[in-house]
C-alpha cells in the first residue's frame, strides 16, 4: 500500500491556552475500516521530542516553553496499535505573555460522580475580580461553572471520562481572562482502594483546622496507620498517625492549604490512592465559627451545627449560612448556632458557607466551608426517635423501622456521644437503655438501620438529650402534641404536669424552623401559633414552671405532625372550643373536586371515648365532648366511587371546663367583607346576672370592647379577608363581667 493511500487524521488544529499549553483537536481519517481505536501523538522542537498515545481525537499538550516552535503530527493506528507512516501535521508557536492564570490548580476524584476542584487568586489581586470560570472536559462532553469562590465540587459527572479540566478568571473591568489554567483529574488507583474515607476539616482558629476521618474498608491487611501531608507553595509538612485525627496549629491566616492522606501499610509504606482537600485559614481580626459539622438526618435534610466564635471584637451575634450546588443556592440569616435545612435532592453533592455578620448585619470576609453528599433517596431511616429519661443515669431510646424496610436487616446501630464519650451498639430491637451516663451532660445519639448483611446505612436519625443531674427528671407537660391548621398556622396541646399544684399555669413554647427560632408564652395549655411557614418546622418543645416562679430546665417536646404525603385532605381544618361540651370545626373541600364526594367523616377521641361522624358540609358542630380535657379530632375525605381516602387531616381542642355561668351557643357569622354577626343564648343559672353581657372583638394586635343588653350583636368597619377572635362574658348584677367567656372566632368574606 501507498502512504498516499493510508487512513490520515483531517482538520487537525491546534489552539494556545495559556503560556504552555496547546490543545490539538482533529477528526478521524474518512477510511475508519483499517484504523484502531488509538491515535500517536508526536510533538517535537529543536531540542526534544515527545510521543504520546491517545484514544480520544484531542489533547492538551502542557510544559511547553515559551517563544519556541513546536511540529505537532497526528498519526491513525491499526488494529495492532501500530501507527500508520502518514500523518497529519501542524506547526504552533508559542507566546511569551504575561502569566494572568490562577495558580496551584489541582483536581481530585471524591467519588465516582463527583471532583473537587481548587486554586488560588492570580497576582496581583487588585487586578481581579472574585470570579472564575471553569471547565470540565469528558469524553463527549463538555460542562462549566461559575463561582465566586477559590473551590468548586461538581457532582453528576462520569469520573471514568474526565481528561482536563480548565479555570479561567476575570479582570476587575469584568473581562474574562483569555488565558487558562489547566490540570487533569487525580484519580485514586483501581483494585481494592483502600483509602481513608470522610475526610473532613474544620477551622478551630484563624491558625489552626482539626481534620478528622475513617478507617478505609478494606480485607486486605495494612499497618493501621497513616500519612498526612500539609502543603502550599510555601509550606510542607507531614505526619505519620495512629489516630484518626489531627489538629493542625501555626499555619498562617488567610491562606489556602491542601492536605492529602494516605493509609500506610505494613512496612510504613504508603497506599498510593488517597483523600484530598483543601482549606481556607481566616483573617485573625474576624469572628469565625467553630467546629462547623454537617449531619445527614436523611436523604434530603441536613443538620448544620458551631460554636459561636471567641473574639472581642464587636460582631452581630448572628450567621450567614449558605447552601449551594450547580443548580440550587439558598441562604439564611441563624440567630443560633444550628440549622436544619430540608427540601435537598437525594444523591447530590451540597457545598454550605458560613459566616458571621457584624453589627451592621453585613457578613464578615472570611468563611468557613464544607460539602456533603446526600444519600440515595431509598435509603432507609429509623423514624420517630424519642429518648426518655429513666433517672439521672438511664436512658431509654426509642425508634419506629423505616418505611421502605424491604432493604433492611435485622439490627440497628446505635452511637451515643458527647464531648468526652463514645459508645456503638448493635441491637435487634427498636429500643436501647443507655446506662452510667453522666448527669448535667449533653449527648447525641443516631440510629441506623443496617442492609441484609448488617451493615449500617449511610444516613441516621438523630436525637440530643441533657440529664439531668436530679436522681428523678422534674415533670414535663404531658401529652404534648402539635398538628398543622394550614401553611402558616399551627396548633400546639399539652396537658400541665403532676402533680398539678406544684406548677404554675405558666408556659415557654419554642418553634424551631429553617434559619429561626420563636419562642412564646403561655398561661393556657393549648395555643394556635400564625405567621410561621409550617414547611420548615422541625421541632417545637414547651417547658412549664414551677410554682415558685422558677422554668423547669426539662422539656417536652415533638415534631409537628403533617398531613399524610402524596394523599389528599380536606385543607384548612379548624376546631374551635364553643362551650365546655361542643367544638365547632370549619375546612374546605380537597382539591381537584371532581374526584370528591361532598361528603366527610370525622372521627373524635377523647379520654375514654372515641366518636365517629359523617357530614355533607364543611362547617359542622359536635356536641357532647368531655368538658376540660383535650380532644383529638380527625377527617377524611370520600372518593367519588364512595371509598374513603385512608389520609386523615388532624386536629386538637381543649374543652372548657363546665361553667354554668358562660353564655352558650356563641356562633359567629361572617356577613360582608367587613362586618361579622354575633349571637349567644343566655348561660344555664342566671340568678346572680344581669341582662348585659361584654363583647371582646380582637385580631392579634387590636381589641374592642362592647356591651349589649341583647343576645346578638352585628359588629362593622372590619378589614376584609380578617381572622377575628371573639369573647362574650356575662355581667353579673354588681357590674363586674364574669371571668369565664365563651368563644368564637371567624374570617370576613373578601371584597365583593
Amino acid at each position: 500500500m501507498r502512504v498516499s493511500e493510508e487512513p490520515v487524521p483531517r482538520n487537525l488544529t491546534a489552539t494556545v491556552v495559556g503560556s504552555t499549553s496547546v490543545r490539538v483537536a482533529w477528526k478521524p481519517p474518512k477510511d475508519i475500516e483499517q484504523i484502531g481505536s488509538k491515535y500517536l501523538i508526536v510533538v517535537r522542537n529543536a531540542t526534544c521530542m515527545v510521543k504520546v498515545m491517545v484514544m480520544k481525537t484531542e489533547y492538551i499538550l502542557t510544559n511547553m516553553n515559551p517563544s519556541s516552535t513546536y511540529i505537532v503530527t497526528i498519526h491513525a493506528t491499526d488494529q495492532l496499535e501500530m501507527p500508520f507512516r502518514a500523518a497529519a501535521s501542524i506547526s504552533v508557536k508559542m507566546t511569551i505573555t504575561v502569566v494572568n492564570v490562577v495558580g496551584d490548580l489541582t483536581a481530585s476524584q471524591v467519588n465516582d460522580t463527583t471532583i473537587r476542584v481548587s486554586w488560588t487568586k492570580p497576582s496581583p489581586a487588585d487586578n481581579y475580580r472574585d470570579e472564575y470560570h471553569i471547565t470540565v472536559y469528558g469524553e463527549g462532553y463538555k460542562k462549566t461553572y461559575t463561582t465566586k469562590e477559590t473551590w468548586i465540587i461538581a457532582g453528576g459527572l462520569d469520573t471514568s471520562s474526565v481528561f482536563n479540566i480548565t479555570v479561567q478568571g476575570v479582570w476587575s473591568n469584568g473581562t474574562v481572562v483569555p488565558n487558562v489554567a489547566t490540570t487533569h483529574l487525580r484519580k485514586p488507583s483501581l483494585g481494592d482502594l483502600l483509602v481513608p474515607r470522610d475526610f473532613t476539616g474544620a477551622l478551630l482558629n484563624c491558625t489552626t483546622v482539626r481534620l478528622s476521618w475513617k478507617a478505609p474498608i478494606t480485607s486486605q491487611p495494612w499497618g493501621d496507620q497513616y500519612l498526612l501531608v500539609v502543603y502550599n507553595n510555601t509550606y510542607n509538612k507531614s505526619y505519620k498517625l495512629e489516630q484518626t485525627e489531627k489538629i493542625i496549629t501555626d499555619l498562617q491566616p488567610s491562606s489556602i492549604y491542601n492536605f492529602t492522606l494516605q493509609a500506610v501499610d505494613k512496612n510504613g509504606k504508603p497506599f498510593r490512592p488517597l483523600a484530598f482537600m483543601s482549606a481556607q485559614t481566616s483573617y485573625c481580626d474576624v469572628p469565625m465559627p467553630m467546629q462547623v459539622t454537617a449531619m445527614i438526618l436523611n436523604s434530603n435534610t441536613i443538620r448544620v451545627k458551631w460554636m459561636a466564635p471567641t473574639t472581642s471584637q464587636p460582631w452581630g451575634n448572628r450567621y450567614l449560612l449558605t447552601i449551594n450546588n450547580n443548580t440550587y443556592t439558598k441562604s439564611y440569616k441563624v440567630l443560633t448556632t444550628e440549622a436544619t435545612i430540608s427540601n435537598l435532592q437525594p444523591s447530590s453533592v451540597y457545598n454550605f458557607t458560613l459566616q458571621t455578620l457584624d453589627t451592621s448585619d453585613k457578613p464578615f470576609p472570611a468563611k468557613v466551608f464544607g460539602s456533603v453528599q446526600m444519600p440515595a433517596s431509598a435509603v432507609p431511616v429509623p423514624e420517630k426517635v424519642t429518648a426518655s429519661i429513666m433517672d439521672g443515669k438511664n436512658l431509654r431510646v426509642r425508634w419506629q423501622p423505616p418505611t421502605n424496610s424491604s432493604k433492611c436487616g435485622d439490627k440497628y446501630q446505635v452511637i451515643v456521644r458527647n464531648k468526652t464519650y463514645q459508645d456503638k451498639k448493635m441491637v435487634t430491637k427498636p429500643e436501647y437503655i443507655i446506662s452510667n451516663l453522666n448527669p448535667s451532660s449533653f449527648y447525641n445519639v443516631t440510629v441506623q438501620a443496617t442492609d441484609k448483611a448488617g451493615n449500617p446505612f449511610p444516613a441516621s436519625a438523630s436525637i440530643t438529650v441533657k440529664l439531668s443531674a436530679n436522681d428523678v427528671p422534674v415533670p414535663k407537660p404531658r401529652d404534648f402534641t402539635a398538628s398543622i391548621v394550614n401553611s402558616t398556622t399551627i396548633h400546639v396541646s399539652w396537658q400541665k404536669p403532676l402533680p398539678a399544684d406544684k406548677f404554675k399555669d405558666e408556659y415557654h413554647i419554642t418553634i424551631y424552623g429553617e434559619g429561626y427560632k420563636k419562642t412564646l408564652t403561655t398561661k393556657d395549655t393549648v395555643i394556635t401559633i400564625s405567621g410561621l411557614d409550617t414547611s420548615s418546622i422541625y421541632n417545637i418543645t414547651v417547658q412549664g414552671f414551677l410554682a415558685n416562679g422558677k422554668i423547669v430546665p426539662d422539656v417536652a417536646h415533638t415534631t409537628l405532625q403533617k398531613p399524610s404525603s402524596g394523599l389528599p385532605v380536606p385543607r384548612d381544618f379548624t376546631a374551635i372550643v364553643r362551650t365546655s361540651t361542643s367544638v365547632r370545626m370549619t375546612w374546605t373541600r380537597p382539591t381537584p373536586l371532581t374526584n370528591f364526594l361532598n361528603q366527610y367523616y370525622v372521627t373524635v377521641y377523647g379520654d375514654s371515648y372515641v366518636k365517629r361522624f359523617m357530614f355533607r358540609s364543611t362547617k359542622e358542630v359536635i356536641y357532647g365532648v368531655q368538658p376540660c380535657t383535650i380532644t383529638k379530632i380527625t377527617i377524611q375525605a370520600v372518593w367519588t366511587n364512595g371509598t374513603v381516602v385512608p389520609a386523615v387531616a388532624t386536629t386538637t381542642v381543649q374543652n372548657l371546663p363546665a361553667d354554668k355561668l358562660v353564655p352558650t351557643d356563641l356562633g359567629a357569622e361572617p356577613m360582608t367583607s367587613s362586618s361579622v354577626r354575633l349571637a349567644w343564648k343566655p348561660p344555664c343559672q342566671t340568678t346572680n346576672l344581669s341582662n348585659q353581657y361584654l363583647v371582646t372583638v380582637y385580631d392579634g394586635t387590636h381589641n374592642k370592647t362592647y356591651k349589649v343588653d341583647k343576645r346578638q350583636l352585628n359588629i362593622t368597619d372590619l378589614e376584609p379577608l380578617t381572622i377575628y377572635n371573639f369573647t362574650v362574658q356575662a355581667i353579673g348584677k354588681d357590674g363586674v363581667p364574669v371571668s369565664s367567656a365563651a368563644f368564637d372566632s371567624t374570617r370576613t368574606l373578601p371584597h365583593g
